[in-house]
């Protein structure tokens, strides 16, 4: 019998196929279902991050926004002096420092008062804005200042009785929002890299980065992953691969301003999580395959080992050796089908016992025949001519009372061995 073929390896396999199959699928789509959640929220946090601090740049907008617009109404409806105007633009400079200048226009554009210091005598046209339509605001590109930082221009309309009757303008600087970029930064080390946000204009530009010399140079951004994905949506996350690895990206809309906020994060930090979790779930799938096995060896072993001595026990009675007894502890349907093997063997050593002790009778029976045959045609010939010689004896006078004697002696010795016969052959006929 080959290994193939044996019982013990059949059953080892299946039991450990059975045992670690599971396990083994089991941590796969563990591995799968972890590593898929983990990025998930990686990506979900940094989103949310993104949309913080895009909601935050947005305020930073609109309270500029607010301020110039309190100043465009205070024009409109104040009947005041070219010099009392002036104090009041210079007020709000000083009072709010994300304004650089502020200025009020004419109709035209020509620039009438100014909190920067003169530089005309006379009002000029500020050909570099754009004049909003009525009860709009205008917001020009970013552009850096002569300071070097982020600027904006921002012109709203005065208005009296619903016309324009001019503009006022607003240089903002963008300090703020580098400072929000500035104090992002995600996780990392010096081996796998910090995670860090930037901004980047509606024509593509990055206009604010930790890396300055990005920003002053105006790189864009419009043929990047990045940028393309921020061309197809408003919002979302995307995976890419750069020089330095792959990256994860998430982006949200400045709105209204079609700026983006961008939370940048190598993937070899960001999902670090995901792989220590992909080797926990390994080894633990290792240890459990592992102790399935064993569980699954103890088991075939405790199947196999009855069965064996089943096999061995059928064997033996086989070989006639019914003395013999299969040993198989428990109580198990495989100790019940051993306990049956044992009782047969039992019967057949009485039935072989029987079948002997019958064979022995049977020629016993046998032999007192014969003998019976061989000792009775004798005496029954003695008797017979016994008898005769008796007669002749009786007939010439010759029997005397000593003849007689012996012959009765002779007679009863004779009929004493018939009856030791007839009592042999009793003993020795086979019961009915």
């Amino acid at each position: 019998m080959t290994l193939r073929e044996r019982l013990r390896p059949r059953l080892l396999l299946s039991h450990i196929s059975l045992a670690t199959i599971p396990v083994l699928i089991i941590g796969v789509m563990l591995i799968q279902t972890t590593r898929e959640s983990i990025e998930t929220t990686v990506a979900d946090g940094n989103f949310e991050i993104a949309k913080r601090a895009s909601n935050e740049i947005r305020l930073y907008i609109e309270q500029a926004q607010s301020v110039v617009s309190q100043v465009a109404d205070n024009m409109g409806i104040l009947d005041t002096t070219p010099i009392e105007r002036q104090r009041l633009i210079d007020n709000v400079v000083v009072r709010h420092e994300q304004f650089r200048e502020l200025a009020v226009l004419d109709l035209e554009g020509r620039e009438l008062l100014c909190t920067r210091l003169a530089e005309h005598d006379v009002p000029h046209l500020r050909d570099d804005l754009v004049l909003p339509q009525l009860e709009s605001v205008s917001i020009s590109q970013v552009f850096i200042s002569e300071d070097r930082l982020p600027s904006v221009q921002m012109t709203v309309p005065i208005l009296r009785f619903n016309l324009v009757i001019g503009y006022v303008s607003a240089e903002v600087n963008l300090k703020d929002m580098w400072d929000l970029v500035d104090s992002v930064q995600i996780g990392g080390d010096d081996a796998s890299g910090y995670g860090n946000a930037y901004v980047v204009s509606s024509n593509g530009r990055l206009i604010a980065h930790p890396q300055r010399e990005r920003v002053y140079g105006q790189e864009d951004l419009s043929d990047t992953p990045v940028g393309m994905a921020i061309t197809e949506a408003a919002s979302n996350t995307v995976l890419y691969q750069t020089r330095i690895g792959e990256q994860l990206a998430a982006f949200v809309e400045i709105e209204p301003l079609g700026w983006h906020v961008v939370i940048e994060q190598p993937t070899a930090e960001a999902f670090t999580r995901s792989r220590e979790a992909k080797v926990e779930v390994t080894v633990l799938m290792i240890f459990s395959a592992i102790a399935a096995s064993l569980i699954g060896v103890f088991f075939a072993r405790k199947v196999a080992h009855p069965v064996s001595e089943l096999v061995r026990g059928a064997h033996l009675f086989g070989k006639g050796e019914l003395t013999q007894s299969i040993d198989v502890p428990g109580h198990g349907e495989l100790t019940m089908l051993a306990d049956e093997f044992n009782h047969m063997a039992r019967q057949l050593l009485e039935k072989e016992r029987q079948l002997q002790r019958a064979e022995r009778l049977a020629t016993l029976s046998k032999f007192a025949s014969i003998l019976s045959h061989e000792i009775r045609n004798p005496l029954n010939s003695m008797m017979i001519n016994l008898q005769v010689l008796k007669r002749e004896m009786d007939k010439h006078g010759t029997l005397t009372e000593k003849s007689r004697k012996f012959y009765d002696i002779i007679v009863a010795e004779i009929w004493r061995i018939d009856g030791l016969v007839e009592n042999f052959m009793t003993y020795a006929r086979p019961p009915e």
